[in-house]
């Protein structure tokens, strides 16, 4: 069990709220049960509702074991609201395109795209923030989330649903690859694609170093393949460097790092698949494109729709965007 007595800057907050900023991985549906039982009390009074509005010195009862506790990440502190909110929305990334069902962030590098260990801010976060800011309700039960993933030090565009039937269907055309996403990353070495190139390898994840490693695929057999398509877009022959576009076919964490190192072309700056770059600080590689090619409802409005990110400076330093 722990006990709180309410501050007068966590005063003002829904009783549920305040719980998930306590417990923020606990379930929705475990937090409703323990309302509908005895799991929390207010000035010693059993609480049914989750929308009580908590006051300045409120004694507050959350009756949890310890290790409930643990597996529902309790922390013993909890941040102003609007404070944070406004450090968060300091935080949000160029809007590429917004409507009343998505929005398309350009995720800098240097930017979670969802939450870690390291508790810096991301993705995630931010966006939900900038979202309720905009009227999105709390109340509804949909937490909006982002649509897929890139590395911290990745940038480019990144989906965000703003409803639940829109989050599921953006879900349903990435897992379908009803989306091409393409990416630019700057590669050591001169490879000769100059047309488009299929890079086809079997993989499987060494979890100790959370690093794929690659192998030459045997047939159609595998079930473990990445599958990319590749070409040159331009040289730089003064650095030794090219700009390569990639076309995703699978989609697993880390592939065109991994294919491109594989290949005996790493990207610039890798610090796991091109250890001896120090050219950079970090892995020059962007998710410049996302094109609609095969979109389901709701989305229909954006059938053939294509929406770019910008190319970061840092890749303009050795090779000017061709476009």
């Amino acid at each position: 069990m722990i006990m709180r007595v309410i501050g007068k800057e966590e005063a003002g907050r829904r009783l549920d709220r305040y719980i998930r900023k306590l417990c923020p991985d606990m379930p929705l549906s475990f937090l409703h049960k323990q309302l509908r039982g005895n799991g929390f009390r207010v000035n010693d009074k059993r609480v049914h509702n989750a929308d009580l509005v908590l006051e300045e010195n409120d004694r507050l009862a959350v009756y949890l074991s310890d290790e409930q506790l643990k597996s529902f990440g309790f922390t013993d502190r909890i941040e102003p609201s609007e404070a944070l909110d406004q450090d968060l929305l300091a935080m949000v990334p160029p809007i590429v395109y917004e409507d009343e069902m998505l929005v398309i962030f350009d995720k800098p590098y240097g930017m979670l795209s969802q939450k870690d260990a390291s508790g810096r801010p991301s993705l995630t976060e931010i966006g939900q923030t900038y979202l309720y800011s905009r009227g999105l309700s709390r109340d509804t039960g949909f937490v909006p989330g982002v649509c897929s993933r890139l590395d911290y030090n990745t940038s480019g565009l990144v989906l965000m649903g703003k409803t639940l039937k829109a989050q599921q269907a953006l879900m349903q055309m990435i897992r379908e690859d009803r989306i091409d996403k393409l990416y630019y990353a700057l590669v050591a070495g001169h490879p000769d694609w100059p047309e488009w190139r299929t890079l086809r390898q079997a993989f499987h994840k060494d979890q100790t170093k959370n690093k794929l490693i690659l192998r030459r695929a045997e047939g159609d057999h595998s079930q473990n393949l990445v599958i990319s398509e590749v070409r040159v877009l331009s040289y730089n022959t003064k650095e030794k460097v090219s700009l390569v576009e990639v076309r995703l076919l699978t989609g697993k964490s880390h592939q065109i790092r991994a294919q491109l190192s594989y290949e005996g072309y790493p990207i610039v700056g890798d610090p796991k698949y091109n250890p001896g770059s120090d050219m950079h600080h970090r892995q020059l590689l962007c998710a410049r494109q996302l094109y609609f090619r095969s979109a389901i409802a709701p989305f229909e409005y954006l059938q053939d729709r294509r929406f770019y990110a910008q190319l970061p400076q840092d890749m303009n330093t050795y090779l000017v965007d061709p476009e």
